[in-house]
């Protein structure tokens, strides 16, 4: 395969844009001619931007390097293009991945947010979601999601050795990437920058629906206007699993909400690991449950699912429908591991782990053919809570809200309360409508903590407690 190497000053692009503020020259047709060279999979190209360019959108090929020389080039979405800044140009929503050996190297891709509309509305199947489910996971109102396309940043249906390395991704309209139907995609070293953040306007940060595996994500840092990165293998299709995910390094800044990890219906997300998620972040941390009514099937829902070394300071609320947490649980899972949490200074008394729920709403009854949420084994290794006033002191640190739950783990737990603080809260909290078999606990401290166990439930089978202080 020969390799074509270009400079976009070279092919007469005016790059007379800026990649914070737009204007200039519309670039896109002199792009996208040049990309067009490996539509027929005979030539790798790389396109090195030397300045930044106005678009309307492009579109790229199997065996495609687009590399930028510094942060202030790259690519500015003109108003009104409603449209991803770039996409591959062949998508598949299953299956065959038709665009391979891709790679976005550095600079800055600007959507423009506030020039462009939300979403898109088709008459036909030309939207990029792909078939439609059965009904609407959030209702039971059938909807066809061919016919609307949410205005992204970044959109890889059908991609395999996708490499997203030390780009910014600036001002999303909805989310700063949407990936489906993938494997083999490393994302590095990338920050999402958002100052034009609206208030409830979906500015997710990366989000990937199914099928996809194996995934390395690496430094990701910035800001959200809701999820930061979203794994939600079957929340279009229903079906779809995502597998093998390797997360080390988030920094957030003031995101609505940390990472969600979505299984609704038949999908499935197994082997997961996720290390070191420090900075800000609003109204909830780690979103692990369906969120939805639809029910999750037997075999379906969470594998196994690591969270290693966390400190995150909550900095206040935007969202309000759900009782706030930096953990919540729930649904279908086999193992749920959570290592090495801080929790410095809390902002207010939110759940540290919050397990059973299954829904978005707290009263929320299961469906018929759901009853209960059915979670094999949770592990809580390492708690370490530091507090200084009493904006915390109702905490219910670890709180089974109800289904079942065969073996809950809490070890290694210091809770220190200073001189201000009052007395008050728990440290785990078993409700009525919640079943725990197996309860083990060992090598605890707590400080004025209320009570060590609020056991409210009739369900409650072995409790092994050992080498633990209630201090006051």
């Amino acid at each position: 395969m020969k390799t074509l190497i270009r400079y976009a000053s070279e092919l007469g692009a005016s790059l007379d844009s800026c990649v914070l503020n737009g204007g200039g020259t519309d670039d896109t047709d002199i792009i996208q001619n040049f990309l067009d060279i490996a539509k027929d999979g005979s030539t790798h190209i790389c396109l090195i931007m030397d300045g930044a360019a106005l678009i309307r959108g492009i579109k790229v090929y199997s065996n495609t390097t687009i590399r930028c020389i510094d942060d202030n080039c790259g690519f500015y979405l003109a108003d009104g293009s409603d449209c991803p800044v770039i996409t591959n140009g062949n998508h598949t929503y299953r299956g065959e991945k038709t665009d391979c050996n891709i790679m976005l190297d550095g600079g800055v891709y600007n959507q423009n947010a506030l020039k462009q509309k939300k979403e898109i509305k088709y008459d036909d199947d030309t939207g990029y979601w792909g078939e439609k489910p059965t009904a609407n996971i959030y209702d039971t109102e059938t909807v066809d999601y061919k016919t609307m396309d949410m205005v992204v940043c970044l959109l890889f249906c059908g991609v395999s050795n996708l490499k997203i390395l030390g780009i910014t991704i600036r001002n999303q309209r909805n989310f700063a990437g949407m990936f489906r139907n993938w494997e083999h995609v490393v994302c590095e070293n990338i920050l999402i920058d958002l100052p034009d953040k609206m208030t409830a306007e979906n500015q997710d940060g990366l989000h990937f629906h199914g099928p996809g595996k194996y995934l390395t994500m690496h430094n990701i840092r910035g800001n959200a206007g809701d999820d930061f990165i979203a794994l939600a293998p079957d929340e279009v299709d229903w079906v779809s699993d995502i597998t093998d995910v390797l997360i080390d390094g988030v920094q957030l800044e003031e995101a609505d909400q940390g990472i969600r990890m979505l299984c609704c219906h038949e999908g499935r997300l197994d082997r997961v690991v996720i290390k070191n998620v420090t900075g800000t972040y609003r109204s909830y941390g780690f979103f692990i449950n369906p969120f939805t009514s639809a029910g999750v099937k037997p075999g379906a829902g969470y594998g196994n699912i690591v969270i290693d070394t966390v400190n995150m300071t909550s900095t206040g609320v935007d969202y309000d429908y759900t009782e706030n947490f930096l953990f919540r649980i729930g649904g279908r899972a086999e193992s749920i591991v959570i290592k090495n949490v801080q929790n410095v200074n809390p902002y207010d008394g939110r759940y540290l782990v919050d397990i059973g729920l299954r829904y978005c709403y707290d009263t929320c009854p299961y469906p018929d053919w759901d009853p209960e949420s059915v979670i094999g084994s949770v592990l809580i290794d390492g708690i370490n809570s530091y507090e200084n006033d009493n904006s915390s002191v109702n905490t219910e640190y670890i709180r089974v809200h109800s289904g079942s739950v065969h073996s809950l783990t809490v070890k290694n737990v210091n809770i220190v309360r200073n001189k201000g603080c009052g007395k008050g809260g728990r440290l785990i909290h078993i409700c009525r409508d919640a079943k725990v078999e197996n309860l083990n606990i060992s090598d605890i401290y707590t400080q004025k903590v209320t009570d060590f166990i609020c056991d409210e439930s009739d369900n409650t089978g072995n409790i092994n407690v050992n080498n633990s202080v209630c201090g006051d």
